[in-house]
């Protein structure tokens, strides 16, 4: 647990919870965020890797539901 790690969060200090508390600035969970300081690489790749596919999720639904509402 904890130690020198490499991986760096990836917070970009702007942190905004939606209603199931993931940050729409850096797409971690709350839990991620609290327990972050004290996870090994391992850890940190997990949630980095868990991180990317809300992001792109977010993305995705987000383009969709702006697209659809207008004609082509």
């Amino acid at each position: 647990m904890g130690g020198a790690s490499q991986i760096v969060s990836p917070c970009v200090s702007n942190c905004c919870l939606d209603d199931k508390d993931m940050c729409l600035g850096c797409f971690r969970m709350m839990d991620d965020i609290l327990v972050w300081a004290q996870s090994d690489d391992n850890q940190r790749k997990k949630i980095l890797d868990a991180c990317t596919k809300r992001r792109e999720s977010h993305d995705k639904n987000y383009k969709n539901r702006f697209t659809n509402n207008f004609p082509p």
